[in-house]
């Protein structure tokens, strides 16, 4: 468990520091990114990089989204959404979100701080990624409307460099290249990868 607590304590100096922000986060940018235009207002939504240990390692958990679960749906994310009105701050967004997606009690988790916010363009939201917390492992309960299943991927994964690969697809007679980290035959691209690139460049 020490390892886990080092851990914490380390990142939590490391964000009182200015964050690596939008550079860090191009890095894992799709290429066809800057194609899409905000034509709307913009809804906030807040998510959680949620860190529990395992083993005495830190570890983040992700959510596979079910198909119907829009505009997202059947990809790779953080826990989260967006904000309610009942929601006194976007940081109460994302413990509530991931609490009714993943059954982690509201009061067990502990808010670190915050990253960069991100624009969403395609589905016009402005998201805004917070790092918890937990003292142990959660016993998950994922809600089946919204949730497929939930993915536990220890952060010495994410730091590797070789779980970082890029794909390269058609858009709309353009070839564009989509970078994402890969773990477990799990591609991680997008909004998602582009908050843990900023993530892991603490």
């Amino acid at each position: 468990m020490r390892n886990f607590e080092k851990y914490i304590e380390d990142l939590a100096e490391k964000l009182k520091q200015p964050l690596p922000g939008i550079s860090a986060q191009q890095k894992m940018s799709p290429s066809h990114r800057h194609l899409f235009q905000v034509t709307q207002e913009l809804t906030k939504a807040a998510v959680l990089i949620l860190l529990f240990p395992e083993n005495g390692q830190p570890h983040i958990v992700l959510i596979k989204r079910t198909d119907k679960d829009e505009p997202h749906g059947g990809q790779i994310s953080l826990p989260g959404g967006r904000k309610d009105n009942a929601d006194k701050t976007l940081e109460q967004t994302a413990i509530r979100e991931c609490y009714e997606e993943l059954g982690v009690p509201q009061e067990s988790i502990h808010i670190i701080g915050a990253l960069t916010p991100l624009v969403i363009p395609v589905s016009h939201y402005e998201v805004f990624p917070y790092i918890g917390r937990v003292e142990s492992k959660p016993n998950w309960q994922v809600q089946k409307e919204e949730v497929a299943y939930c993915i536990e991927i220890p952060v010495a994964d994410i730091y590797n460099p070789h779980t970082i690969k890029k794909e390269t697809k058609n858009y709309k007679g353009l070839n564009v290249e989509i970078p994402y980290f890969l773990y477990k035959n799990e591609k991680i691209w997008g909004a998602t990868a582009m908050i843990l690139s900023e993530f892991i460049s603490l």
